[in-house]
């Protein structure tokens, strides 16, 4: 079929309308409301996602907490049991047999103790790791937020604030790529 002509009246009508939907019908360095609702949206995410943070920093500590304990307990416990054995193997009344038995459980109750004594460390260690991701990752968040903050009162972000993101951005893991096998 034919394409109906359009009169000139009309396609400058057709092209008024085409650039009003395209701009934003705002002030000048003022967001959209639609910007403005998806920043909201945004924000509150970032929200979320920052008392997450910092509940599972409360978790963190928890775990610790807990883990010390049980920690400390097993190692005095070992060290006890080590004491009694190392104690009984002086006495010269015992038989081959009680020697021979209290010399395996002392060297067993060794290897325990070295086993509960370096699992204490490495989880100490894991706690402060942990500690250390999660505090850093709070403070990306916490520079997200300043920003959404910033453009949703002033409509525009600070070239000082623009900076402290880039530095941010920057220091954020880098994806790379995994490698591929040539002989697929």
């Amino acid at each position: 079929a034919p394409l109906a002509k359009v009169a000139p009246a009309e396609k400058a009508a057709n092209k008024t309308a085409n650039k009003t939907a395209a701009t934003p019908l705002t002030h000048p360095g003022h967001p959209s409301a639609n910007f403005s609702s998806a920043l909201l949206k945004q924000h509150k995410a970032l929200e979320d996602l920052y008392k997450h943070l910092k509940a599972n920093i409360k978790n963190i500590n928890k775990g610790e907490v807990g883990g010390k304990e049980i920690g400390q307990k097993e190692i005095e416990q070992l060290k006890q049991r080590l004491a009694h054995e190392t104690e009984q193997l002086k006495n010269s009344s015992i038989s081959d047999f009680q020697r021979e038995l209290l010399t395996n459980r002392t060297r067993s109750d060794k290897h325990a103790l070295e086993y509960w004594t370096r699992s204490r460390e490495l989880e100490h260690s894991m706690f402060h790791s942990s500690l250390k991701m999660t505090h850093g990752l709070m403070s990306k968040v916490n520079a997200v937020m300043e920003a959404y903050d910033e453009v949703m009162k002033t409509g525009a972000l600070s070239s000082k604030k623009a900076a402290a993101l880039k530095t941010v951005a920057d220091r954020l893991p880098k994806p790379s790529l995994l490698e591929v096998d040539d002989d697929m």
